[in-house]
């Protein structure tokens, strides 16, 4: 697996109360959330979610974001 290094530069698209998000530099209709308080429980969640309506097959991304995966902050 290839890692690669993503740099936010820009200002925040949006807030909530566990997470920061970011528009994908490479990609403006990606984005990207990173947690802000260091509570992944949402994330964790949304994770399983996902692999759930994977099982399932023939997931329909008409009224939910598309899951890309997640990655780790550079310590």
């Amino acid at each position: 697996m290839s890692q690669s290094i993503i740099n936010l530069n820009s200002e925040p698209v949006g807030q909530g109360r566990e997470r920061i998000c970011y528009e994908h530099p490479q990609d403006t209709s990606k984005l990207i959330k990173i947690s802000n308080t260091g509570i992944n429980t949402q994330p964790k969640r949304e994770i399983n979610f996902y692999r759930k309506l994977e099982k399932k097959g023939g997931i329909e991304y008409t009224h939910i974001p598309r899951f890309y995966g997640h990655a780790k902050q550079p310590q």
